[in-house]
């Protein structure tokens, strides 16, 4: 009788299932006991020898596995026991360290910690609800893939500023504007020999293009650049 009582005491163990060690802590034996695996509390019921066990309940369909999160070459979390990924601990692509809880499998009516066996990113490859064989990879761990930099934006090149107005020399014929406006372009190269009658400077003035004629012989030399505002009367070539 004595040692009958001490069997009805229960205990704590260490239980190894597939070369993995699980704390389990039982109370008295009887019809219902108290068993706690790992720290999570269970109730284990007893029927007499023969008794039809009770029928499980069907799995709940889950939804379907996250989109992968890309990963590069890591560890694999693989499945200790064969029995029902019950749960994914953290959501695809979270940032996980050695020692956490990434799944919970419940097998035999225990669930059962899967463990993450190094630092860095998961990615799960089976859903909540799934049958899993024992060995069965169920997750990667690995470093997050760097995304790609996005290209710079093009610098828009700077328009290049109308060179400042030269001085005429003197030595030959000044000609002005004889309006206000926008030295539009000019019409013949710098130093050609032009006509008096031949135009060489075409000014945009209240949108309207005027033409300026050089007015003597001889060649060109430009005071104003193209794109550049002046002003009515501004000498804007010399003919020499």
């Amino acid at each position: 009788p004595a040692a009958a009582a001490k069997e009805n005491k229960g205990g704590s163990y260490t239980i190894t299932v597939n070369g993995t060690a699980y704390n389990v802590t039982s109370g008295p034996a009887g019809d219902n006991m108290n068993v706690t695996v790992n720290g999570t509390a269970y109730n284990v019921s007893f029927g007499p020898a023969g008794a039809a066990p009770a029928a499980a309940s069907a799995p709940v369909a889950s939804a379907a596995p996250a989109a992968s999160v890309a990963v590069s070459a890591g560890e694999a979390v693989k499945a200790p026991v064969a029995g029902t990924l019950l749960k994914q601990c953290l959501s695809n692509g979270a940032s996980v360290t050695k020692g956490q809880t990434v799944i919970i499998i419940e097998s035999m009516k225990m669930e059962l910690e899967v463990k993450a066996p190094c630092d860095g990113t998961i990615s799960y490859s089976v859903a909540s609800g799934t049958q899993v064989a024992n060995g069965q990879v169920l997750a990667q761990i690995g470093k997050a893939a760097s995304p790609v930099a996005p290209l710079a934006a093009p610098v828009a090149a700077k328009a290049a500023s109308p060179a400042a107005p030269s001085a005429p020399s003197g030595a030959g014929k000044v000609v002005k504007a004889p309006v206000a406006g926008v030295l539009l372009r000019t019409a013949v190269s710098e130093g050609a020999s032009v006509g008096a009658n031949d135009t060489i400077i075409i000014i945009e003035s209240m949108k309207m293009e005027l033409e300026i004629k050089a007015g003597a012989a001889g060649k060109v030399h430009f005071l104003v650049g193209a794109g550049a505002q002046i002003a009515n009367g501004q000498a804007v070539a010399e003919i020499g």
